[in-house]
């Protein structure tokens, strides 16, 4: 591909392809169709056509229409084909799916298509070129797609060769971002497997030299750990220029697994006024939404890490990358039977000291947190990549396009 700088053509350009681009407005090569409209009594909670309303289109389904009442519609009234690009006309506007032709029916005026014959134009460039088009009107964003402004919206087009050559490119990127979605996926139905194998004791760990562990032993947390509680940090005490890195309490829901390594925030409060981390701390939120998400764990792998207040700070004399794995996994539940309240979900170390485990010596526990670790760095390093191609997509909708 050659970089180049023109008006009437993309900057990015496949160097067999000279002709400039044209412009043309979607309705001059389709017109807007949508499906009938499909009232609440006709649907049901269960059936055999699954019916997508705006909020669900490509995901799953909102409710369901019986089968003779979708073949009434389909013979009667507009019906996407094979190909055609569903196009949400309300909420997220834009928001595109191809229409693989599986049985469903579609909510009328919120999801729209062209019905595009493909002579000038192929539904596989189209889609690449809704990712990359602006839904605005006279530089006014659109806040809902009425088909008088879809059929408006101007596009720039290339000959269909050169259309066809750019829909292949980007598609093969689709297919590398999709097999690296699957990829993650399937690494973290992996994890979820081999813990509940690991803490079941399904599968154990040899020693070094092949010997077996000793068995696991029953304990309570209390005979383990000790436990302490955070200081305070607000909203407005976290900078982006502070001198100590913290941690606040719905941070573990929102950016931090198992293993906290990189810490996000910062706050310049002097440090005598805050509770500091020592290394392999294992910490629990205080206070939660729900009885579930309250248990939720995490390991803090530095010292002098400022713990926030309404964070159960739990000091083991195991190693504490497991225990974080252990506790966020195997004793979810027992955690969240524990947490009491209902709008407000506390968590309390007497609690805590309750909670009744069955853990290994030191030796395998190490075992079990490496295992876990270089687990969830692969997992990272998917995740990276996706990022990464999805950006490197990101930057060629942009280049490839006028």
């Amino acid at each position: 591909m050659r970089v180049i700088a023109d008006n009437a053509i993309p900057r990015l350009r496949f160097p067999v392809f000279q002709d400039e681009w044209r412009m043309e407005r979607l309705g001059a090569f389709g017109k807007v169709s949508m499906c009938k409209r499909v009232f609440k009594e006709q649907t049901q909670p269960k059936g055999d056509i699954p019916f997508f309303k705006i909020g669900t289109f490509g995901k799953n389904p909102d409710a369901f229409i019986s089968t003779a009442l979708y073949e009434e519609f389909r013979s009667k009234y507009s019906y996407p084909k094979v190909g055609d690009i569903l196009i949400s006309a309300a909420g997220t506007i834009g928001r595109t799916v191809v229409f693989d032709g599986t049985p469903a029916y579609f909510q009328d005026s919120n999801i729209v298509w062209i019905d595009n014959d493909e002579h000038e134009v192929l539904n596989r460039f189209l889609l690449f070129c809704y990712e990359n088009t602006r839904w605005t009107t006279e530089n006014t964003t659109i806040a809902r797609l009425y088909n008088d402004n879809l059929k408006q919206i101007s596009v720039s087009l290339p000959t269909l060769p050169e259309q066809r050559k750019i829909a292949d490119f980007l598609t093969a990127v689709d297919g590398r971002i999709g097999q690296l979605i699957q990829k993650k996926a399937l690494l973290e139905d992996y994890k979820k497997g081999v813990m509940q194998q690991l803490f079941t004791q399904a599968i154990r760990f040899k020693g070094d030299h092949g010997n077996d562990f000793p068995e696991w032993e029953e304990k309570k947390l209390g005979e383990i750990a000790t436990f302490t509680k955070g200081s305070g940090i607000s909203k407005a005490e976290v900078h982006e220029d502070g001198v100590t890195p913290c941690i606040r309490y719905g941070e573990l829901y929102t950016h931090y697994s198992e293993l906290i390594v990189e810490v996000k925030s910062r706050t310049n409060v002097e440090p005598k006024n805050l509770v500091m981390s020592q290394r392999n701390d294992v910490i629990i939120p205080a206070s939660g939404e729900t009885h579930i998400d309250i248990a939720t764990a995490s390991c803090v792998m530095e010292a002098g890490i400022a713990l926030g207040g309404d964070l159960n700070i739990i000091r083991a004399k195991t190693n504490g990358v497991f225990l974080a794995y252990y506790l966020n996994n195997a004793m979810k539940h027992g955690i969240a039977r524990m947490a009491q309240g209902s709008s407000v979900i506390h968590l309390y170390p007497a609690q805590l000291k309750l909670l009744k485990l069955t853990v290994p010596s030191v030796p395998e526990q190490t075992k079990i947190a490496d295992f876990l670790c270089a687990l969830d760095r692969k997992i990272e390093s998917v995740t990276t990549q996706i990022t990464e191609t999805q950006t490197f997509k990101r930057g060629l909708l942009q280049q490839m396009f006028v």
